[in-house]
Order: structure tokens, then C-alpha cells, then sequence
């Protein structure tokens, strides 16, 4: 292992993971159009064929419980990532048919 290399295996292993995946070796999607009887499992298992997933996410109505009809997948491989988004978009899953774009970084404005 050369200099530069140890020194950024030491700077990546004192990060905290959630910025280490934060655009080094993760990609994260946006999954729209999700059946409402679809949870985080099944949305990882549907996703997983494209290669491994770090996080599958759907996310759910904070009043009711109930699930958004979107969620996030988050694969460990950028090209697994685009694969899906290319093979994956406009598919049908559990009846409906699904749109996979890349995610966007949303920022909150500040609470007052």
C-alpha cells in the first residue's frame, strides 16, 4: 500500500458511515408510484436483483402510518445503481408501475 493510500484509508476509517456514503461508494435513488402494501423488505428484495443494497427505504405518513408511495433505495455500487434506475424505471411492481430517478438532496430551510 502506498502513502496515499494509507492516508486515505485512515481519513475514511475515522468517518462517521452516513458521510462515507455520502457520494464515495454509494448511490441513493428515489422509487415512485410504490403499491401501498409494499414495505422496506419487499422494496429491497425487488431491487437487489440489480446488486447489493445498503438501505431500502419506504417512507410512511407520520399522522396515519400509512405509507407515501415513494421511498429510497440506496445500492453499495454506482453502476448497480444506474442499471436499476435504466432497467428499473417505468416497470411493473405489485400491480403498479414504479419511476426510479437518481435522489436529491433536499435541504430544510430553518425553523423558526
Amino acid at each position: 500500500m502506498c502513502k496515499g493510500s494509507r492516508q486515505l484509508f485512515k481519513t475514511l476509517a475515522i468517518l462517521p458511515l452516513h458521510l462515507l456514503y455520502a457520494g464515495i461508494v454509494m448511490k441513493k435513488l428515489f422509487v415512485g408510484g410504490i403499491a401501498w402494501g409494499v414495505d422496506d423488505k419487499m422494496l429491497r428484495e425487488h431491487f437487489e436483483k440489480m446488486g447489493p443494497v445498503l438501505e431500502a427505504r419506504v417512507i410512511y405518513d407520520r399522522e396515519t402510518g400509512r405509507s407515501r408511495g415513494f421511498g429510497f433505495v440506496t445500492f453499495e455500487h454506482d453502476e448497480d445503481a444506474e442499471r436499476a434506475k435504466n432497467e428499473m424505471n417505468e416497470t411493473l411492481h405489485e400491480g403498479r408501475i414504479i419511476r426510479v430517478n437518481d435522489a436529491i438532496r433536499r435541504t430544510r430551510p430553518p425553523s423558526i
